[in-house]
């Protein structure tokens, strides 16, 4: 009788090919992740300024419509701005 010979194959990942993988992915991690908090940042600061932008321009044309000067006025500490009117200005409505 002959024997045959079975070879086991290999099937799957060692336990090196997964530890490569991970520090792999944890180096890509620690590169990438402050730079995605930056671009955030700067995302935020962009739409704010367009928003503020669009208000100036809307405030302006407001002047050129009515012929009297407008106002814009941001706050501070939130994330808000409003139009007023120069004449009204003491009047809350």
């Amino acid at each position: 009788m002959i024997r045959s010979l079975t070879r086991y194959v290999e099937q799957g990942f060692t336990l090196i090919d997964l530890l490569i993988v991970v520090l792999i992915l944890g180096i890509l991690g620690a590169i990438i992740v402050p730079q995605f908090h930056s671009i955030m940042i700067e995302t935020r600061l962009n739409e704010a300024t367009g928003e503020l932008v669009a208000g100036l321009q809307y405030a302006g044309n407001l002047a050129i419509k009515y012929q009297r000067p407008f106002g814009v006025q941001a706050s501070s500490s939130g994330n808000w701005f409003r139009i007023f009117d120069e004449q009204y200005k003491t009047d809350p409505n």
